[in-house]
């Protein structure tokens, strides 16, 4: 997982968009594994340009939510997501 796009030297192909929300209350680490399950359920690799935060709901004062780009690697061991500052879920 990446807030950032990918260098411009890695291959890739996106996927889809990949768009959660918890509709209860919690913190936005409880929402990244979810995420991170659903790019994987569609084939991606990797989420790029990842953007989290909470947002007000009916059902719960604060709730997190998030985005993203699931992206496919060409070449997934031509990256080190740790060292472009991402996290591994």
């Amino acid at each position: 997982m990446l807030k950032s796009p990918l260098p411009n030297n890695v291959g890739y192909l996106i996927i889809g968009q990949i768009d959660s929300s918890k509709r209860t209350y919690g913190s936005v680490s409880e929402l990244l594994p979810l995420m991170a399950a659903d790019a994987r359920n569609i084939g991606a690799d990797a989420i790029v340009n990842l953007n989290t935060g909470q947002k007000f709901g009916l059902l719960a004062w604060a709730r997190p939510v998030g985005t993203g780009t699931a992206v496919k690697l060409k070449d997934p061991a031509s990256i080190n997501c740790l060292s472009l500052g991402g996290e591994l879920r």
